[in-house]
């Protein structure tokens, strides 16, 4: 049975956004993390703990961090569902949240952002030229992290093994900006090649679940399930946020300035009538757009309709996520515990 809580489908019980057991779990990882940079002096490493939230520009320790950690805890709780030694799901939740992190830093001096969550970007401080240097230590040192592994307890082969995974995934993460970045100069983006820049970022949030399963002892047979509902998971997350961006965020998605397609905008382009095509085409003509064009882009999209397409490819996979369930639990108990973790992802947001 599905429950919808604002606008949301949900699986199962609901749990609000204050649940103690993911709680607890953010505080474990951000203490691990802010281990990692304690000692290093190198203001490089300044550089990336500012970033994660771990410092202000004065190299003062903030105590509570913004982080959503929302890969990590996604990690931890499989790890937990399935009984892995805590010591061993730290450095892949570490460095799972590292890379993701790495690609904001890139990210902010792309798009040429001066501000996220609030707060001055790296390169906007230092510089793009330190901010590019930030953001590939912070992808090394999410690299080593793996590698750590090996020095507490888990096999060669095991380490090897995640290393290829981590790669795989983070290989799959960069075609996905690929895409992206191809995409906004393009007015003829077709669902199928969306889907695939979704498919393919989805396969860091399956891995991030499946190297927990692999250093399990009781979830490794089960790793490729896990990965494939952690993949049909990352998809609905993704299109979630689609969504929301448009019609349930208070804010302007600063990304849309440099004409970033999303799910509804390439709806709107194959349902739009000629007229509505002129009139997204003379948006997307622009170098550049602003939020008056953010408001009327709104605007033709409820004319068209579009979110009710949005909303039937997230009610799809929502129930092939239900029906998928079983296949990677084998007790209530874990059943519950997975969808406690769909609910809080659901509910929190990307």
């Amino acid at each position: 049975m599905y429950f919808e809580v604002y606008g949301i489908f949900v699986l199962g019980i609901f749990v609000n956004k204050d649940n103690s057991n993911f709680k607890e779990m953010k505080f474990d990882i951000d203490v691990y993390l802010r281990k990692l940079f304690d000692s290093r002096e190198m203001p490089l490493y300044h550089m990336m703990a500012y970033h994660m939230g771990f410092e202000d520009k004065a190299g003062n320790v903030v105590s509570a961090s913004n982080s959503s950690y929302l890969y990590a805890l996604s990690s931890m709780a499989i790890g937990e569902i399935f009984s892995a030694q805590k010591k061993f799901i730290y450095p892949i939740s570490s460095a799972i949240e590292m890379f993701l992190n790495f690609t904001e830093i890139h990210d902010d001096v792309k798009d040429g952002l001066p501000q996220r969550n609030g707060k001055d970007t790296v390169w906007w401080i230092w510089g793009p030229a330190q901010g590019i240097n930030a953001g590939d230590g912070l992808h090394s040192l999410a690299r080593l992290q793996i590698c750590e592994l090996s020095q507490i307890g888990v096999t060669s082969d095991v380490v090897f093994e995640a290393l290829q995974m981590f790669d795989s995934a983070s290989l799959k993460f960069s075609e996905s900006k690929y895409l992206e970045l191809e995409f906004q100069e393009r007015i003829d983006v077709k669902i199928e090649e969306y889907m695939e820049l979704l498919y393919l970022r989805a396969e860091f949030l399956s891995t991030a679940m499946k190297l927990a399963a692999l250093v399990s002892d009781s979830g490794n047979e089960l790793k490729e399930e896990i990965g494939k509902f952690g993949f049909n998971l990352g998809v609905l997350l993704q299109i979630n946020k689609d969504i929301d961006s448009f019609w349930e965020s208070p804010e302007v998605d600063l990304n849309f300035l440099n004409k970033k397609k999303t799910l509804p905008i390439v709806y709107a382009f194959k349902y739009a009538s000629n007229s509505q095509k002129i009139r997204l085409g003379d948006i997307y003509f622009k170098r550049v757009l602003t939020n008056e064009d953010i408001t009327q882009l709104k605007t033709i999209l409820d004319e068209i309709d579009v979110r009710k397409f949005c909303e039937q490819d997230r009610k799809k996979l929502t129930h092939q996520l239900n029906s998928s369930i079983d296949l990677v639990c084998d007790n209530q108990r874990n059943i519950d515990s997975v969808k406690s973790l769909v609910d809080y992802l659901m509910l929190t947001g990307f």
